[in-house]
């Protein structure tokens, strides 16, 4: 681990310890040819707005934020730290890639209140869900790309990167984001008395990210087949939005397919710097993604394992993206 990391991992370790569940997110193109994409790091904890801190409950109470949350239970605050980069395909050529996106990293804290709105009495109407979120960071050289690229490369034994002298410049960033989704589950269609050793459900999700990283709309769904998917909800990474009863003893399993589209006005790591000169690319204003997956669950972890493609981002990508990710939670 690069040695710059390691202040910031004891303070997040800190805070995690006195929260009520964690979640790390993995994602990568696990060495796959001809990919633009390379890596993702992100680390989650959540608890009760009850027990948050006075800056996230200040956020949560506002105005705005009780204007854009559902109105269910109590709110629970997520905070979160990460770590993205992406690279151009060729990652040992020391030249500027004209044709291709430049490298870039994004380093980045933030924080997302979550409502759930749980309908335990109206069988006919479906959960909703709601999370309002800002986030800071930087990208450039202060995001230690290069540094923790080539790491993981040597220690594993890869090629070493050639080309983050070409990176996009250091810039501050901010992002807000706001998500909504409604989930409906089958059994509904088919009457409260019937009884079966798994269960099917579906959501619909839009949302709106702005800031210089990203400014998108997306909107896109979820199936699930597997047992007690009523103990979750299934299109978001939500971490303490779990019912009272979530049966911690129990094995139990879910598959998913999932697609979504969204209508890009900016990207960062292809339309470069915001306010300095750098490297960039023609991007493409619509991008779809498809994927599936599994859930295990067992006691009080949780595992997802997803597989995802993404279709060309700009002109000169040849190939759509191939990302596996990979979710751990404890509940």
């Amino acid at each position: 681990m690069h040695f710059a990391f390691r202040p910031l991992l004891a303070c997040v370790l800190l805070l995690a310890s006195c929260s009520s569940s964690q979640s790390l997110h993995l994602e990568n193109d696990m060495g796959t040819l001809k990919e633009d994409y390379n890596h993702g790091t992100e680390f989650s904890w959540s608890t009760p707005l009850a027990e948050a801190d006075f800056m996230a409950a200040g956020l949560a109470n506002s105005t705005l934020a009780r204007t854009l949350a559902v109105d269910g239970d109590e709110p629970v605050v997520t905070y979160h730290v990460g770590q993205y980069f992406y690279t151009p395909i060729d990652i040992e050529t020391p030249a500027l890639q004209v044709r291709d996106r430049p490298f870039g990293a994004w380093l980045f804290a933030g924080l997302d209140i979550e409502t759930l709105k749980l309908d335990s009495v109206d069988t006919n109407r479906s959960d909703q869900y709601s999370s309002v979120g800002l986030s800071l960071g930087t990208v450039g050289p202060s995001a230690l790309g290069e540094q923790v690229h080539t790491d993981w490369h040597k220690l594993f034994g890869l090629t070493t990167p050639g080309g983050w002298q070409h990176q996009l410049r250091d810039e501050p960033t901010l992002q807000a984001r706001l998500d909504r989704a409604w989930r409906l589950d089958f059994r509904q269609l088919s009457g409260p008395d019937e009884k079966r050793p798994w269960q099917s459900d579906a959501d619909v999700a839009w949302g709106v990210s702005l800031g210089n990283v990203r400014t998108e709309a997306r909107i896109g769904s979820r199936l699930r087949l597997g047992q007690n998917l009523d103990r979750s909800f299934g299109a978001q990474s939500t971490l303490g939005l779990h019912r009272a009863d979530s049966g911690l003893g129990a094995i139990e399993w879910e598959l998913f397919a999932s697609g979504e589209a969204r209508l890009v006005g900016r990207d960062i790591f292809l339309d470069g710097n915001t306010f300095k000169s750098s490297h960039s690319v023609n991007r493409h204003p619509l991008v779809a993604d498809i994927g599936a997956g599994i859930t295990a669950r067992i006691g009080g972890l949780s595992i997802t394992l997803g597989h995802f493609l993404r279709t060309r981002e700009f002109d000169a990508q040849d190939d759509p993206i191939t990302l596996w990710t990979l979710d751990i939670r404890s509940l």
